[in-house]
């Protein structure tokens, strides 16, 4: 950890890139639904009730106003009809704040044409995240998902020149091994990789995975210090359990240089921490939350001596 903080500050420098996160902008159809997500409990998914055009348009103007320079607009898997919502939702954000670089994130259900049409929007990045490329821990957890397809996906991103963000998944049964061999078929594949996140497992109770272990935290970040030694210039990034504040210290020490949902959010409402309320703004809007934490996470990323973006 302490050389993949060095590596990063050689490679990317001491920015650290805050991204807002406005979402759930599609439904997921995933079926079954992935083990370890929220659909597959009790208690059903946000990605059961996607914003609409016009919450989609409040929740930019309200990004807008604290000044960040990023947005990922996220949602399910919508394994039909998803390019239709998506070019929507972009073109709604470009109109407002066409500064904003827009990262795209809904699953493997984006066609090369639709991939084309965020091009033309200048969309910065588009995901495909895979979680695991381990086929049988793939398909023991995501029974209704599709690794070739999130691999078409990464492929069609890159060869049409967009930038790649991708998704690696931590305490779902991978080994080390696959963790390394996921990385560097990263490096080999994919031209133009941008970010790469290590999320995570948190057990949801209800759903098939309610009673395997957390995933470690300390593990997590040892993992993601190996993603910095071998992604060097790229954006290197944390999720799952890892999203708390209170964590960020050891995020950054593991060489990590963005993040995502924990400055800026606008999504379907739920419980929030407030954990420091002076610093922190939270309000509703009928089925909206909008939460603003940059006031918080600036103060942390500079007592660690780095500088916000």
């Amino acid at each position: 950890m302490k050389v993949a903080a060095k590596v990063r500050s050689e490679e990317v420098g001491d920015i650290y890139k805050f991204e807002a996160f406005i979402g759930p902008i599609t439904k997921c159809t995933t079926n079954p639904p992935c083990k370890y997500c929220r659909r597959s409990s009790r208690d059903r998914s946000i990605f059961d009730s996607p914003l609409s055009l016009s919450e989609i348009k409040t929740g930019i103007e309200l990004v807008a106003k604290t000044g960040i320079k990023r947005v990922e607009i996220g949602g399910g898997t919508l394994w039909e009809g998803a390019g239709r919502k998506v070019v929507e939702a972009v073109r709604i954000i470009k109109k407002i704040t066409p500064h904003i670089k827009v990262r795209v994130n809904v699953g493997p259900a984006l066609t090369i044409n639709d991939l084309l049409k965020l091009k033309e929007l200048n969309v910065e990045e588009v995901s495909s995240n895979f979680e695991t490329m381990n086929e049988q821990v793939f398909n023991s957890v995501k029974p209704g998902d599709s690794l070739n397809a999130r691999v078409e996906l990464a492929k069609n991103i890159d060869s049409i020149g967009l930038k790649l963000s991708t998704t690696m998944m931590v305490g779902i049964g991978s080994t080390y091994e696959d963790y390394v061999k996921h990385m560097f078929w990263f490096k080999k594949n994919i031209k133009k990789l941008s970010r790469f996140a290590i999320t995570a497992l948190r057990p949801i109770p209800g759903t098939p995975l309610e009673s395997k272990p957390m995933a470690s935290p300390v593990e997590v970040a040892k993992i993601g210090a190996v993603a910095r030694l071998i992604f060097r210039g790229v954006d290197v990034c944390f999720g799952g359990i890892m999203n708390d504040i209170r964590l960020l210290p050891l995020r950054v020490m593991a060489g990590e240089n963005r993040e995502v949902h924990l400055s800026v959010s606008v999504h379907r409402a739920w419980d929030y921490p407030i954990l420091s309320p002076s610093e922190t703004t939270v309000f509703n809007m009928d089925k909206l939350r909008f939460v603003n934490n940059l006031p918080l996470v600036t103060r942390i990323i500079k007592d660690l001596g780095l500088e916000p973006e």
